[in-house]
């Protein structure tokens, strides 16, 4: 049950940056790279439909 339930937070998330025209890689890169640095309380912030800009764009 747990791996099914892994799964469908990860295709949710893919699920949204395909809505919100964000890739996925690098969002998830950018996600590996500032949780350590983000208040859980602010974690809503890493969303990918809040506001997220790859570097690169």
């Amino acid at each position: 049950m747990k791996v099914r339930k892994g799964s469908a937070v990860i295709f949710s998330f893919a699920d949204q940056c395909k809505r919100h025209k964000v890739d996925a890689h690098q969002w998830l890169t950018y996600v590996f790279e500032n949780i350590l640095d983000t208040k859980p309380s602010q974690y809503f912030n890493l969303l990918p439909q809040n506001n997220f800009v790859a570097k690169n764009s």
